[in-house]
């Protein structure tokens, strides 16, 4: 038999045999937000609408923006903070000596207790020289 439930916005499927059950949960949460915030510090500060505090367990984390500069010269910084550590491994760095758009990505894995929050924060290096447009947060549960 099949049983469907919807938990955390997921739809979940329960596929059962006389002898044995398969669950297929996925659990996973994300935030979009296609609007534009230009930087505000020389050292990392929240990504504004890049936070979720997901239930307890281990997740993946994916992080991708769309950047730009609006001067010739610049390098910003990006990384995942959990409960306010940052992950070394989710470190990225991009410099650049036009004013062009681009993508930057990272990931890394995160365990946490259901209290702590996943975010991603930002710098540039000449405060107010990048700005953040479309950009995506999403975790997806462990098991």
């Amino acid at each position: 038999g099949t049983s469907t439930q919807n938990i955390w916005g997921v739809s979940l499927n329960t596929y059962s045999r006389s002898d044995h059950v398969h669950d297929t949960t996925l659990a996973r949460s994300s935030v979009f937000d296609p609007g534009s915030d230009v930087s505000v510090s020389n050292v990392d500060a929240l990504l504004p609408n890049m936070t979720l505090t997901p239930p307890a367990g281990t997740y993946s984390v994916y992080f991708e923006g769309s950047f730009g500069g609006t001067v010739a010269s610049y390098a910003v910084n990006l990384s995942i903070y959990v409960n306010g550590v940052q992950q070394a491994n989710s470190i990225r760095n991009y410099m650049s000596s036009v004013t062009i758009e681009y993508s930057l990505a990272t990931s890394c894995f995160a365990t946490v207790d259901g209290t702590e929050a996943i975010e991603v924060r930002w710098s540039d290096d000449n405060v107010n020289h990048v700005t953040a447009y479309d950009r995506y947060l999403s975790l997806i549960q462990l098991k």
